[in-house]
């Protein structure tokens, strides 16, 4: 009787429970108003319940409706203003938001000067120091990517040391749709060689009215950097150090021996008795070929600052390697930073920015039918093998070395392979474009500014201001004697060499 008892309470706690549920589910439901200081609605403020994605935004009228868990902390939030939390433990919320007066007086380098936040009126964005710090990018023009709104980085190229590309307002008609570059008020070609723990901050000018003050050249917009500067206070000398790896992330999944073997006789491109001599071989080139590879980056700074002026001066160092399996693949770059102000009388001062770089790249061919490595390896069958020993050279290749052919050796002398199975292709070894190709491109550069600042009035300075940029570049190519199929040969090696330099003055006077 007792267990009988007993059940049937349970069961009637368990049903009790159930019906319960869907209340407990429904959560709380908080609506409010969000206003300025003046009792103004914000329009479009977000109201997010903190640590999950549930949000909403406010209406016209200021007003919004939001169902939480009782007692979650909410996050208010408007660009232009503080930051707003409060606790959901009421069913009405009325919040005022204050002015961010902070981020409101930040400065921003527009053309020949400086204005405030809160007096633009043109399409501005701001990168600082802060956002570029811990990234692992080769160049600063990598280190705007996610950063700024609106501006697309395009990479076509995953080697170390090559170019990216910025697009601030889309592809254009002009001869090229790259931005205008200007380096502490010096017009340059590109950003490539400044390092990003040199910079203060960047600005990207977008609209026409911004850039108009440097009239067509800023048709595609314009990047303005600026580089730090000694602060006040005692000398600061600081150092940092990067380290990654880099790898390739996804390729092709390409067809095994067999079934290459397969494809190739129902295609109609091999015999079938051509493929009976196939030995098991079953090599992945893009194994074969590529590697993880390490970067790293070394930065020691200097500042200080005193009553007559300011100087900073830093010294960076970088090196990074490339993905395929070979010591032709490398970029390495050592950057000297030295900017110094000094107040010579109280109507006279002078300032000097100067970047001092040296550059040292090899790379492979890339976007080529002939030489790219990365199609060589994706088309080569995967029925040949890297290597061939020199004492067990298979007959066709023994054939070829009889007669006198050049084939290419590795540096242990084993023969690299040449395939049997391509069908009359003209696909060859990718390691044999390695060792037989060549291309190193070496150069320093020198650009800054050396200004004169007249302090004529109160409120008036007149500047004149010299900007340079010098730089020397040499590339040299070679491309050995070899011998892969019948097509794809060479008797003499071919040697090209350039040497390019280039000087840039620009004298500007303003007040």
């Amino acid at each position: 009787m007792k267990k009988a008892l007993f059940l049937r309470q349970f069961v009637l706690f368990f049903l009790l429970q159930l019906c319960m549920l869907p209340a407990m589910a429904q959560g709380f439901k908080v609506t409010g108003t969000v206003t300025d200081a003046s009792s103004e609605p914000i329009i479009g403020a977000s109201i997010l319940e903190k640590g999950t994605t549930n949000g909403v935004i406010t209406d016209f009228d200021g007003n919004f409706t939001l169902t939480v868990k009782q007692g979650a902390t909410l996050e208010i939030s408007y660009v232009g203003y503080k930051t707003v939390t409060v606790v959901a433990n009421q069913p009405t919320l009325n919040v005022v938001m204050q002015e961010d007066s902070q981020a409101l007086e930040e400065l921003v380098v527009v053309g020949y000067g400086v204005q405030k936040k809160s007096n633009l009126t043109g399409a501005i964005s701001q990168v600082k120091a802060g956002d570029l710090e811990n990234r692992t990018a080769t160049d600063l023009n990598q280190s705007l990517q996610g950063k700024t709104a609106g501006v697309q980085l395009l990479s076509t190229s995953s080697a170390p040391g090559a170019d990216s590309n910025i697009r601030i307002r889309g592809f254009s008609s002009n001869t090229t749709s790259n931005p205008l570059y200007v380096v502490d008020g010096v017009r340059v070609a590109s950003i490539a060689n400044i390092d990003p723990n040199d910079i203060e901050s960047i600005e990207v000018l977008k609209d026409a009215a911004s850039a108009a003050i440097y009239g067509a050249e800023a048709g595609n917009g314009v990047v303005m950097v600026t580089t730090k500067k000694g602060k006040s206070g005692e000398g600061k000398i600081s150092y940092s150090f990067q380290y990654a790896i880099q790898s390739l992330a996804k390729h092709a999944e390409m067809m095994e021996g067999k079934e290459y073997l397969d494809y190739m006789v129902q295609a109609g491109v091999l015999q079938k008795n051509m493929a009976d001599t196939w030995d098991g071989t079953n090599t992945n080139w893009c194994d074969e070929m590529f590697e993880n590879a390490p970067m790293q980056k070394h930065n020691i700074s200097f500042q200080n600052s005193g009553e007559k002026g300011n100087v900073y001066a830093s010294l960076n160092y970088q090196n990074s390697e490339g993905i395929v399996k070979t010591d032709k693949d490398y970029y390495k770059r050592i950057t000297g930073t030295i900017n110094v102000d000094y107040k010579i009388k109280n109507w006279l001062s002078i300032s000097s920015s100067n970047v001092i770089n040296y550059n040292d790249r090899s790379s492979l061919a890339e976007n080529d039918q002939y030489k790219s490595v990365l199609r060589a390896a994706l088309a080569l069958d995967p029925c040949t093998p890297n290597f061939y020993k020199a004492n067990a050279l298979p007959s066709w290749m023994q054939t070829l070395v009889d007669n006198g052919y050049k084939l290419v050796t590795a540096p242990n002398g084993d023969y690299y392979s040449i395939s049997q199975f391509m069908g009359g292709a003209d696909e060859i070894n990718p390691n044999i474009l390695i060792d037989t190709n060549e291309d190193k491109t070496w150069g320093t550069s020198i650009q800054g500014n050396t200004a004169f600042n007249f302090n004529i009035l109160k409120g008036l300075t007149f500047t004149s201001r010299l900007g340079y940029n010098f730089m020397t570049m040499t590339n040299r190519t070679l491309q050995q004697a070899y011998y892969a199929t019948a097509t794809r040969n060479q008797d003499l090696p071919v040697v090209d060499m350039t040497v390019r330099t280039t000087k840039y003055y620009q004298w500007e006077n303003f007040a």
